[in-house]
């Protein structure tokens, strides 16, 4: 098997322990019950993806981030509206592009941590953005809502995500060197 077999396999094998740790963290954070188990599973969701986006590229964390909100709403932790699901999943497919492209900046090492902390900020705001855009101004007006849903996911979909978004995406940023050292070390090659 050749090096780059390897790297693919080895790839993959991480993506689906990620998955793993995705779903699991879903299913354990989203027991405390709303509205703060946003907060955990959201910050859990979006910690998983940057990391992903980080250490193995886009493709892998789009995945994860195209097949979470599905999760979500298979478990039973989403609001219980399929229409949601698309737009979801492309904030968080906006949100891992948004972080790989800002890592992929050159800049020296010293100021690597500074660039993917600006990129977790940008990245942030532009899922908050898109979902607000997708979900609040574009979607809900066409479901039967109450008041009371209405205020509930416009807070969800809006402003809720800024806060996991930074704490997903900055616990990533904080712990990717050590687990890319890690990972290296364990496999004996760059993942």
């Amino acid at each position: 098997m050749n090096s780059r077999m390897r790297q693919v396999i080895r790839r993959m094998t991480l993506t689906a322990i990620l998955l793993a740790l995705l779903i699991v963290g879903q299913l354990l954070f989203g027991l405390i019950g709303a509205p703060l188990s946003q907060y955990f599973v959201g910050s859990w969701v979006n910690l998983i993806i940057a990391l992903t986006a980080i250490i193995m590229g886009w493709p892998y964390a789009l995945a994860i981030g195209l097949l979470s909100p599905l999760v979500a709403l298979l478990v039973g932790i989403a609001p219980p509206f399929i229409e949601f699901v698309p737009f979801i999943a492309l904030g968080n497919g906006l949100y891992a592009i948004t972080l790989y492209l800002i890592f992929c900046i050159k800049v020296r090492d010293r100021f690597k941590v500074l660039i993917l902390l600006l990129g977790v900020t940008i990245a942030s705001f532009a899922k908050a953005g898109l979902l607000y855009v997708t979900i609040v101004l574009v979607i809900m007006p066409t479901l039967p809502l109450n008041a009371m849903q209405v205020a509930l996911f416009t807070a969800t979909f809006s402003i809720n995500q800024v806060p996991t978004a930074l704490i997903g995406g900055g616990l990533a940023s904080l712990a990717s060197q050590p687990l890319s050292i890690a990972i290296t070390h364990t496999t004996g090659a760059r993942v």
